[in-house]
């Protein structure tokens, strides 16, 4: 076995390696909870400005531009349907 101050300074020296782990692992924390905030923050701009809105379904498609089933283009392809109407 080592004599007592070899002891203390390995138990120092892994006091230190567990001070650097620590502070890396703040330091991820950190950096991860910067970037969770900066996107809350753009979400929150865009609903103010009304630029986000969650509420909006999209385009309001109507039954015009729904595809006819009974159309004798729709069996046909670009081209047949063309000729078909010349």
């Amino acid at each position: 076995m080592g004599t007592k101050n070899e002891r203390s300074e390995a138990a120092a020296e892994l006091d230190s390696i567990a001070e650097e782990k620590e502070s890396e692992a703040q330091q991820h924390d950190e950096a991860r909870l910067e970037g969770e905030r900066d996107e809350q923050q753009d979400l929150n701009q865009g609903m103010q400005t009304g630029t986000h809105d969650a509420s909006d379904p999209g385009i309001p498609w109507g039954p015009s531009y729904r595809i006819k089933e009974n159309s004798a283009s729709a069996n046909q392809g670009p081209n047949e349907a063309e000729k078909g109407r010349k």
